[in-house]
């Protein structure tokens, strides 16, 4: 097959449409600066070819923005698209030299610094640019060369600098992803008093786990979560995403087996950890909004639940047969509706205090179907009994807290399906917290 080359019209009205482009957002910006006095952060992908808007670019400027607020303490915020790809203007009191020098900072040390323009316009909207400040211009993505060199040589073609824009952030979006999840599995397992479930200082309802084992079953977990992503990222056909993902479950359990000598600990975790996991990773990949991973994951699992219907007798499997709660395979299969209730539901400043994740626990103990919880309440009616009393429960009255985690311990109750919603609850605020775009 021959690939004919750009004609000479198509290049002049693709550098047309970015010239319009750049006058618009500089149009923008200044009317920004006039209104308010103040400098202007201008925050756009470092993307090559006419086409900006690519999910890279997109995913680059999510994630800067959400860095730039940390440094620069926005007044204001304006996110937009145009034929330049995405941006996100910051109005600043930061003084235009010091901001300047930050915004250098961040491209320079950040990861994916290099793959971002952090553009800084002053009160009088001039450009401060690093040449104004005496420093030297940016490197090359592809060597060490003058990027500006490069480019007016064409020492790379376009192809090559998109691919390696495309397999850095790759990489990134699947480390960060699984540190998230590492980080709210560390939230959720130092959380106290939490009703049976394991914590630093007790095995609560299961005597056969401790912190440690529990550590050591994370941190096997950990290659496993970023091997799902990029499953999540290639794959296009959802139903085929779940079932690469599932297999890949089922070598993560056995690592955990191996780990914990065969303790059952996590393994629900598997099965909703890997349906976000790989869910996100193709939310990232096409450009897609971050709560659209619900109804992806609904597309992934449809017609999961057909599987409690087996004669194969799991303990998921009974439930169903018995007194129809589907647990995690319903969950899964509705969206997760439980965790995005409560997402929508709390701020996205939310503390990971110790009362705020007990509330979130309790919430979803009572409104999700925990087949862990159920099998071990041993019937239904105490299975319910033990809902409506959480329910009831006055979170900021410590004594009753300790007091009916400590029945429930002794009980040998442990609501570990909640557990699991937990994790993928905190995740979720995370994630949403370091990329959407306000």
């Amino acid at each position: 097959m021959t690939i004919s080359s750009p004609r000479k019209d198509d290049c002049c009205l693709d550098l047309k449409r970015l010239l319009d482009a750049r006058e618009d957002l500089d149009r923008i910006i200044k009317e920004m600066v006039l209104s308010s006095g103040q400098s202007v952060i201008c925050i756009t992908a470092n993307t090559p070819g006419p086409d900006k808007d690519t999910p890279e670019a997109l995913f680059l400027v999510r994630r800067f923005s959400n860095v730039s607020k940390h440094v620069f303490d926005p007044i204001s915020t304006r996110v937009g698209e145009s034929a330049l790809g995405p941006y996100v203007l910051m109005h600043t009191s930061m003084n235009a030299i010091e901001a300047k020098h930050q915004a250098i900072m961040i491209e320079e040390n950040h990861p994916l610094g290099r793959l971002i323009d952090l553009d800084l316009y002053d009160k009088d909207f001039h450009v401060i640019t690093r040449s104004s400040l005496g420093l030297e211009g940016r490197k090359c993505l592809l060597c060490q060369r003058e990027a500006t060199l490069c480019r007016r040589l064409k020492t790379h073609t376009t192809r090559a600098l998109q691919d390696h824009i495309r397999s850095r952030t790759s990489v990134y979006l699947s480390h960060d992803l699984t540190e998230l999840m590492d980080l709210a599995m560390s939230l959720e397992l130092n959380l106290e008093h939490k009703f049976g479930l394991v914590s630093k200082d007790s095995p609560g309802a299961h005597q056969d786990m401790d912190y440690d084992l529990m550590v050591r079953a994370k941190a096997t977990l950990l290659p496993y979560f970023e091997k799902v992503v990029l499953i999540g990222e290639r794959t296009v056909d959802h139903q085929a995403r779940f079932q690469e993902a599932r297999i890949l479950g089922l070598d993560a359990e056995a690592a955990l087996a191996k780990a914990t000598r065969n303790v059952n600990c996590y393994k629900g975790l598997v099965f909703a950890s890997f349906l976000f996991l790989s869910a996100l990773g193709h939310v990232f990949a096409r450009g897609a909004s971050v709560l659209d991973v619900f109804w992806i994951i609904k597309e992934m699992t449809k017609g999961i639940t057909g599987e409690l219907n087996s004669t194969a007798m799991t303990d998921g499997i009974r439930a169903f047969q018995k007194d129809m709660l589907k647990g995690a395979r319903g969950e899964a299969e509705a969206g997760y509706p439980s965790v995005k209730n409560i997402l929508l539901s709390i701020p996205k400043t939310m503390s990971y205090d110790q009362q705020s994740l007990r509330t979130l626990l309790i919430d979803l103990i009572v409104s999700a179907e925990d087949t862990v919880l159920y099998k071990r309440c041993g019937s239904y009616d105490t299975y319910m009994a033990i809902k409506d009393r959480l329910k009831s429960l006055d979170v900021h009255d410590r004594d009753a807290v300790i007091a009916l985690s400590d029945e429930m311990t002794k009980a040998s109750m442990s609501p570990g399906g909640a557990a699991d919603l937990l994790i993928v609850t905190i995740f979720m605020q995370l994630v949403i917290n370091r990329y959407d775009v306000d």
